[in-house]
């Protein structure tokens, strides 16, 4: 175990004093007179030393061991986690790089790991039988964002199990932004899966009550009037990321249309054909700052669709390829009856987010394109990489969407476009939060 010192933060001029401690400088700026005043950090925990909370970090004796693989970017954060799990594991190696550089670096994996990321193939944790657990947990450290990076480039790491946890309440992490109430902080996360895998092991609930200890100091203590930076940096959102999902969240409503497409191929530009691809038969949407869902039938003369005797019919090639039954287009409305409905739902302030061009040509198609709108497609996160469907857009950065709240394949494509729509929200939010780490002492 490491032992309690100090060391500066490099946020003013560095010196040593006589006993060759690192102690840090900060000058009053608009009075050249005043004397440095000084203030040290514990190289342990990170923290100012009259925030220090090494004292209540347990050891802990594990039996399997613990990779930290961490992003370079997270290592000096004042309020990093990986560093306490470090700390208080018996068993546990902290791994710390720029991404090129882990990627030419040979890992110290040991037979029998597995990692710590979630993931459709990915097995709970929780369930998994004593010959299935792993001999050695990677975990990744860094921003939600960082670590998908990681998890992405780093080969050796997607050949290995995935393991992921199902938390029964939000994390604690209340000076962190996290992407979702699932998300929790890597100390959490470790310890999640540890107590899993080693139920027995002493140490958990104290390691927690550490993280806890320093959320607390933290929220109690008032901000330190020592090096303070002053280029602060105006925040604004990183990629392409449209305004719309950083400032007016509340305001977007996600979208998803079907039409009957199903019977055309893709170059047939055939007039029927053409109708077919914009004419929406279903609409399913949802507010991303209510949770409120929007879901009908919409009643489009097209191929596979038409009204016999007032009841309106769907062919059963359409209906399996939707993944509806018959029953989901008993009330289903004429193009004006939805304009109404949507027109209503949508309300003055919202903006539409919609995967891909062809659910805009949809409401075009019905005149019910009534508001602003963003693509989330054309969205890039790398450069060079031209993004593909909504699916293989998912399935690329890991995510999860959350159950269908609406019907069918609709239904199903909707969860995943809200799922993309928090993914891109949280990366915006790891950015400016990384922003103001890196231009504000927040001691």
């Amino acid at each position: 175990m490491t032992t309690n010192q100090p060391v500066s933060e490099d946020s003013g001029t560095t010196a040593v004093d006589a006993g060759g401690v690192s102690v840090e400088s900060g000058v009053d700026r608009g009075d050249a007179a005043t004397a440095p005043v000084y203030r040290q950090r514990c190289y342990r925990c990170y923290r100012p030393v009259q925030l220090c909370f090494c004292d209540v970090i347990p050891d802990i004796n594990n039996k399997i061991d613990v990779l930290i693989i961490q992003d370079r970017r997270e290592h000096f954060h004042a309020f990093n986690t990986a560093r306490i799990v470090d700390a208080a594991l018996s068993r546990s190696q902290l791994v710390v790089g720029r991404q090129e550089e882990l990627i030419k670096r040979t890992l110290p994996l040991k037979p029998g790991a597995g990692v710590l990321f979630p993931g459709p193939e990915a097995k709970l944790i929780s369930e998994l039988a004593p010959e299935e657990r792993p001999e050695q947990l990677v975990v990744l450290d860094g921003t939600w964002h960082h670590a998908k990076q990681l998890f992405r480039k780093l080969p050796p790491l997607q050949n290995l199990p995935r393991y992921r946890i199902d938390p029964e309440q939000p994390g604690n992490y209340r000076i962190r932004k996290e992407p979702n109430e699932k998300a929790l902080s890597t100390i959490e996360a470790t310890v999640e899966a540890m107590r899993a895998l080693e139920p027995e092991t002493e140490g958990w609930d104290e390691l927690i009550n550490a993280f806890t200890i320093m959320i607390d100091r933290q929220i109690a203590h008032p901000k330190s009037q020592y090096g303070v930076r002053f280029n602060t940096k105006r925040f604004g959102t990183p990629f392409n990321i449209p305004s719309a999902i950083v400032h007016r969240f509340d305001d977007l409503i996600v979208a998803y249309g079907e039409s009957a497409a199903v019977h055309w191929r893709e170059s047939c530009r055939s007039e029927e054909a053409v109708n077919a691809r914009r004419a929406p038969v279903f609409w399913v949407a949802r507010k991303m700052g209510t949770g409120e869902v929007f879901c009908c039938a919409i009643k489009s003369k097209t191929t596979g669709c038409v009204e016999v005797d007032g009841d309106w019919k769907v062919g059963e090639d359409l209906q399996r390829h939707l993944e509806l039954e018959p029953s989901h287009f008993a009330d289903a409305l004429s193009h004006e009856q939805f304009r109404i409905r949507w027109q209503a739902f949508v309300g003055a302030e919202s903006t539409i987010a919609v995967y891909n061009q062809s659910s805009l040509e949809m409401l075009r198609y019905v005149d019910a394109d009534f508001s602003p709108s963003i693509i989330l497609k054309c969205i890039d996160l790398e450069t060079g990489r031209r993004n593909g469907s909504l699916k293989k857009m998912i399935d690329y950065h890991g995510l999860v969407p959350a159950p269908p709240e609406a019907p069918g394949r609709a239904g199903r494509r909707l969860a995943g476009a809200v799922e993309l729509v928090h993914y891109f929200k949280s990366i915006v939010d790891s950015f400016n939060e990384d922003s103001k780490a890196a231009n504000t002492d927040e001691a």
